[in-house]
């Protein structure tokens, strides 16, 4: 497997770093060589990341939290529903 990073150039690391000043989506080609040398290639959606997201204007009722959500975590690993509850919260 490799990986071309916002168009980078391809390495086989699997880990990309940005920082909260990162302003651009993040742009990612995996490509994939199989045991007869053919070579395969997909591009995912560009990634954009929370800080990137437009506030929202919502209705006072919204104040400390929306009223009535639910959040559905079938099949999740248990440490990966503890982590997601913690930056839901």
């Amino acid at each position: 497997m490799e990986y071309n990073w916002n168009g980078e150039g391809f390495t086989d690391s699997d880990a990309y770093s940005v920082g909260s000043d990162f302003t651009d989506s993040l742009s990612l080609q995996v490509r994939a060589t199989d045991s007869d040398g053919n070579q395969y290639t997909i591009t995912p959606e560009a990634l954009n990341f929370i800080w990137q997201a437009e506030e929202i204007d919502q209705s006072d009722v919204y104040l400390k939290g929306q009223k009535g959500a639910i959040v559905e975590m079938f099949g999740w690993p248990h440490e990966d529903i503890k982590q997601e509850c913690e930056y839901l919260a």
